[in-house]
């Protein structure tokens, strides 16, 4: 009876080998996939969450109806946060439908705190609204990046009270083809207060811009830039404690 028993339990054994050799029947894991990019508190994996979508052959973002408000993503590297953030080096292309608001709570005290940080460049689309806030501390940006470029939507960017505070900051270049985009920067204690600004060059097409720095009596402007291109389809008012341009 033993004999048979043993087997009985060798001829089991088998068969569950051979089952789990056949197509089909093996359970196999996957890693998810890494696009670089964070929405909130989340890695995107995949192709859709609570009020946004991702295409990853367009490299896109549609955000509808998102909202978040938190201390963001930090970078691995440098320790800067985003509501959301993009590491891939590749433009990423933002679209808006219907409100949206980023919020980044974060104080942290030596690093940046945006509402939106990408390591590269931006484009905004869309016929939606965007409220983006930075956080506090350090340094606050609503929208930070490499270029920045505005098609359309209802844009507003706020860098909060900290230690440097601009509504938008971007390494390269912001034109705004369109769109109505506000960009304000609260008080700043050590360091600038701007609205909008870029290390090269700030230009018009389209749409109205209005760029605010308020606090500082030095050092506190509504733009700064290398340079400026105003067309005449573009609306700008700029408004600074020190001045309107730098």
């Amino acid at each position: 009876m033993k004999k048979m028993k043993k087997k009985a339990w060798a001829c089991l054994m088998a068969l569950a080998m051979v089952l789990t050799m056949l197509p089909g029947m093996a359970v196999k894991a996957e890693a998810a996939t890494s696009y670089g990019l964070w929405v909130g508190d989340t890695e995107v994996t995949c192709t859709r969450g609570e009020g946004w979508r991702y295409e990853a052959v367009t490299n896109t973002l549609t955000l509808n109806g998102f909202t978040y408000t938190g201390v963001g993503t930090k970078a691995s590297t440098e320790g800067n946060s985003g509501g959301i953030r993009a590491t891939m080096k590749q433009t990423l292309n933002i679209v808006l439908v219907n409100d949206n608001n980023i919020e980044n709570t974060s104080d942290n005290q030596k690093n940046w705190n945006c509402g939106i940080l990408c390591e590269y460049d931006l484009v905004i689309s869309g016929d939606g609204s965007l409220t983006v806030k930075g956080g506090t501390g350090h340094t606050s940006h609503g929208i930070s990046g490499g270029s920045l470029t505005i098609y359309g939507g209802t844009i507003t960017a706020v860098g909060k009270a900290a230690k440097g505070s601009s509504g938008i900051f971007m390494r390269n270049d912001v034109t705004v083809n369109g769109g109505n985009v506000t960009a304000t920067a609260d008080t700043s204690s050590t360091s600038t207060s701007r609205g909008i600004e870029c290390n090269k060059t700030f230009t018009i097409t389209g749409g109205k811009v209005t760029a605010i720095a308020k606090g500082l009596p030095t050092n506190s402007y509504g733009i700064q830039a290398t340079s400026a291109i105003i067309q005449k389809g573009g609306n700008l008012e700029a408004e600074g404690a020190t001045r309107a341009f730098s």
